[in-house]
């Protein structure tokens, strides 16, 4: 070849090598996505439960709980999950969350009840730009991208969350997961999830005890 031939390839080939560098810099630099489960987290599962059944959830056999949770106002939108009250510091969560644009991310009972249900509720005390998905508790995992991180107070489901790639925070109270995500440094910075790839467990925080844990595997 030619030195014009030579220089045109030297060329082309610096063109596509820095074009190659932008996108993986751009790939390193994309946002992991934040989800957040709803009932325990944000709104008050067992409290309602309290009040619609007259025992608390681990108190009561699930087919007889959902049954009476799938008969109040008759199973329409405006039924159970609708009718949930906030966490004592659920909102003081959202508040500090929000702008990193959660998506919500919650576990489904048996039949179509739920779901209409729980997005009424997202909508009105969330917004209606907040992005819900609704699912098994044991499908969360199949949402999950390397570094994606899920606030949620089920600790069964960290395994399978942390084996897809991402990061589990077990929620037992706001203070807890706040510190945890600054720890990881998504709260306090302009870009919120961006580039966090922390070792499997990581993201973890143990603390709940046998009857709490007892209660939220009874909410799915």
């Amino acid at each position: 070849a030619n030195p014009v031939e030579c220089f045109v390839l030297l060329m082309v080939v610096a063109v596509f090598a820095r074009s190659g560098l932008r996108w993986w810099m751009s790939l390193a630099a994309a946002p992991c996505q934040l989800f957040c489960d709803l009932d325990g987290v944000l709104c008050d599962f067992d409290k309602k439960v309290q009040e619609a059944c007259g025992k608390p959830p681990d108190q009561l056999h699930p087919i007889d709980m959902w049954r009476a949770l799938e008969g109040v106002d008759g199973g329409r939108p405006t039924g159970f999950f609708d009718q949930l009250e906030w966490t004592e510091d659920g909102q003081r969560l959202w508040t500090a969350i929000r702008h990193l644009h959660p998506v919500i991310l919650t576990g489904l009972p048996q039949g179509t009840w739920a779901a209409p249900q729980k997005r009424k509720w997202c909508a009105r005390e969330l917004g209606c730009a907040t992005k819900v998905i609704t699912c098994k508790a044991l499908q969360k995992c199949k949402y999950c991208r390397t570094g994606s991180l899920l606030i949620d107070d089920n600790l069964d489901l960290q395994q399978a969350w942390e084996k897809a790639g991402g990061i589990f925070i077990h929620h037992t109270t706001t203070a807890r997961t706040l510190r945890k995500l600054q720890a990881l440094r998504v709260l306090g910075h302009s870009n919120g999830t961006t580039a966090l790839h922390a070792p499997a467990g990581e993201g973890s925080v143990p603390g709940a005890d046998g009857s709490q844990q007892r209660r939220r595997k009874m909410r799915r």
